[in-house]
């Protein structure tokens, strides 16, 4: 099999799209199932070119190829010219974003300024569609809809297209890892420059099915009313870090606490993310997150900012003018975002391979590989039944209500335990 099939029968696709934009034969469509948006292949079209192999980050990455051995950094935090602690200086930017503006303050600057000539970036907040797909920005327009995050798996179908149709064309992307790793199979699969591309790499702990926008859909808060825009994060609710946020076709506004969206977070995840090893996007020019230091921290929201390249370096340099901005501290932000998780990560990639006979990640002596423990395995094996509960979920939506009472009261116990031991 040399088609993405092998993807998805083995449960890694993450909807990137890119396989789609690159396939000669135009044999490949998206169908969703189980909360993802998957690739399905027309066999009497398709000539098992195995181009969509070639670029698909869900399967098969190797970090060997693209990583020199000699860095002298750890392979989790990957290289870096420069740290910072950092937010835009336009108020209405910052405020409008869902941390500190950092990411749109670039892209508006490297257009602004003619350094590129577009960039690809979400513009939505409604998910009425089959899929959320990125569109083409350029000089002049308003960047304010592309703010916020979005925590779904997002379609870069037209972003690779136009890339391959306008080879010379110079181009900002933003994106989570697992799409940074498919563009860099691109750029080395079709020999593009890799100049051509300022890549802007947002930090990803996992993101999340289309489940979760059906799961909020029947939210009791609703009281009956359709919900027409959805925000995963927004500072309108309490200030940074913000919480979720339902706007109605009647216009209310429904508030709900961040814990609304953490609490079912291990459900509504793709499964690929469960074998992610780059948190940090190592492969971009800049790659920016929120500020979970304490360090320069407040309601209106900061960033954690790697400068990775010189390129990087160079773009940083020009604009810098744009930002208030600190050095940070590497140790600092490995702290705050628990690099040390993705440990857990390569033992659930090997457990997988193991399954599928075929590699995920190839790391080769980049880093050191962990014994893979009982404890390894009974963590894996749960996380992957909190998975299928929610690829389930519109089907059996007991069992998740059931798993989050469970949970309630687990944490009830644990507080009653904690104040317990503080009266003893």
């Amino acid at each position: 099999m040399n088609t993405v099939k092998k993807t998805v029968d083995s449960g890694l696709c993450i909807s990137c799209g890119i396989c789609k934009a690159v396939c000669p034969k135009k044999c490949i469509e998206y169908k969703k199932e189980e909360g993802l948006n998957l690739p399905v292949i027309d066999s009497e079209s398709c000539v098992n070119c195995g181009r969509c192999m070639q670029v698909c980050p869900g399967i098969g990455f190797d970090y060997t190829h693209f990583l020199s051995k000699a860095e002298d950094t750890s392979f989790w935090f990957g290289t870096y010219q420069a740290l910072y602690c950092a937010w835009s200086l336009d108020k209405k930017r910052r405020r409008n974003s869902v941390s500190g503006g950092v990411v749109t303050e670039l892209t508006y600057n490297l257009l602004e300024s003619g350094e590129y000539d577009s960039a690809f970036l979400i513009g939505t907040h409604q998910y009425n569609e089959k899929d959320v797909q990125t569109r083409r920005y350029t000089k002049g327009d308003s960047l304010e809809d592309t703010q916020k995050s979005r925590y779904l798996p997002v379609s870069q179908e037209q972003a690779v297209s136009y890339i391959l149709s306008h080879r010379t064309e110079k181009i900002v992307l933003v994106g989570t890892s697992c799409f940074v790793q498919g563009i860099m199979k691109v750029i080395d699969t079709y020999k593009l420059d890799r100049k051509n591309y300022f890549i802007i790499g947002l930090f990803c702990d996992k993101t999340m099915t289309w489940n979760i926008i059906e799961y909020f859909r029947k939210h009791p808060s609703l009281k009956g009313e359709d919900m027409k825009e959805f925000y995963f994060r927004t500072k309108d609710v309490g200030g940074w870090p913000g919480g979720v946020q339902l706007l109605t076709d009647t216009g209310a506004a429904i508030d709900l606490p961040n814990t609304e969206r953490m609490k079912v977070k291990e459900y509504f995840q793709p499964e690929r993310c469960l074998y992610c090893l780059d948190k940090l996007n190592m492969f971009a020019d800049i790659a920016v997150g929120d500020n979970y230091t304490g360090k320069h921290a407040d309601k209106e929201g900061s960033n954690s900012v790697i400068v990775r390249t010189q390129e990087g370096m160079r773009v940083w340099e020009k604009f810098s003018s744009a930002f208030y901005y600190e050095e940070a501290d590497k140790e600092h932000i490995m702290k705050s975002q628990h690099l040390q998780q993705r440990v857990k990560n390569d033992g659930y990639s090997r457990l997988k391979e193991k399954k599928i006979k075929q590699k995920i990640n190839t790391t080769g002596d980049l880093m050191k590989e962990s014994p893979i423990t009982w404890k390894n395995r009974l963590q894996y094996g749960f996380r992957c039944l909190k998975i299928w509960v929610g690829k389930n979920w519109s089907k059996r939506p007991y069992v998740l209500s059931v798993c989050l009472v469970w949970k309630n009261i687990k944490l009830q116990v644990k507080k009653m335990l904690k104040r317990s031991s503080k009266c003893l």
